[in-house]
């Protein structure tokens, strides 16, 4: 029988175990695991978790947007070839000073090619 709803701490959870995920992804995942899936349902609850601040939207080239939790930072290495995107150890220790703008978190992208890819 599928679950009546589609709740925040369902796409919390699916972001916990994915890592980064596309919009699409988490309808067709929500799907798999036995949500009732409607899409603008799944949007507005993207939209709930990136107003409190408990995930980022992220844009890794292409037109793919996808989200992420926030509570643990690191930065991306996207392959340019496949498209997969790595997680990788944040080397930026401190925020630059930007005159006029308060920085409250960040991300780095690094684009290249995979190692698979390189073969």
């Amino acid at each position: 029988m599928a679950r009546t709803s589609i709740t925040e701490p369902a796409i919390l959870d699916l972001l916990e175990r994915k890592h980064v995920l596309s919009g699409p992804e988490i309808v067709e995942l929500l799907a798999e695991e036995d949500f009732r899936v409607n899409k603008t349902s799944v949007y507005r609850a993207l939209d709930r978790l990136l107003e409190k601040a408990e995930i980022c939207r992220l844009s890794l080239g292409e037109q793919t947007v996808v989200y992420e939790l926030r509570n643990h930072h690191h930065d991306h290495a996207v392959c340019n070839v496949c498209g997969r995107v790595l997680t990788i150890e944040c080397h930026a220790q401190q925020h630059p000073e930007i005159p006029g703008f308060q920085i409250d978190h960040h991300h780095a992208t690094y684009f290249g090619v995979c190692s698979a890819c390189t073969k």
